[in-house]
Parts: structure tokens; sequence; C-alpha cells
């Protein structure tokens, strides 16, 4: 952030950012309270109980491997025929699998 020139902010300037978000959100209320790397884990999101912790990592990390598999593969070079968004692949939360 910003978008082309990654890691170009000073971290006050990064917490001002959040402090406005939150702002603007009614998270925070108080206009004079200062965000900083001592209180942002301090303040609760209304929707923090619906989020999970990733654990990819832990669950399906023997299933990862070094190379990619090469058998069965369809012979020759892999085009790119259409995008996501042209297909209409996107769920659209009626159908699918229940994550829980």
């Amino acid at each position: 952030m910003p978008y082309g020139n990654a890691q170009s902010l000073e971290p006050n300037e990064v917490y001002a950012i959040t402090a406005y978000l939150l702002t603007l959100n009614d998270i925070v209320t108080d206009q004079d309270q200062e965000l900083n790397e001592r209180n942002l884990a301090n303040i609760r999101l209304p929707n923090e109980a619906n989020f999970y912790d990733d654990d990819r990592e832990k669950t399906e990390r023997a299933f990862w491997n070094q190379s990619a598999c090469m058998k069965d593969c369809k012979p020759g070079t892999p085009q790119v025929t259409s995008r996501a968004r042209a297909l209409d692949v996107t769920p659209d939360g009626t159908s699918g699998p229940k994550v829980e």
C-alpha cells in the first residue's frame, strides 16, 4: 500500500489510515484516541467471532509436494481459454459445500 508502491508508508501513517477506517465504521468512537502498536490489538471488531484461523498449513501439509505431478497430462501447451468471471463460476452462496 499504496498500490504499486508497497511498503512506502511509515508505521505511523499506516496506523493513521487504520484509525480513520475504524472511525468511519464507528468501531473507534473516541476522536482523540491515538492508535499505535500497543493498543491496536485491544480493539474488538463487531464480526470478530465469525472469523477463524487459517489452519491449512497444519491440516494440508501432508498433501504438499516439492514437484508438480506431471503424469497423465493432456498433450500440447496449456492455454487460457476464458476467465472465471466470464465463465460465471462464482458460487451464489446457496450451492456448494457448507464450510464450518
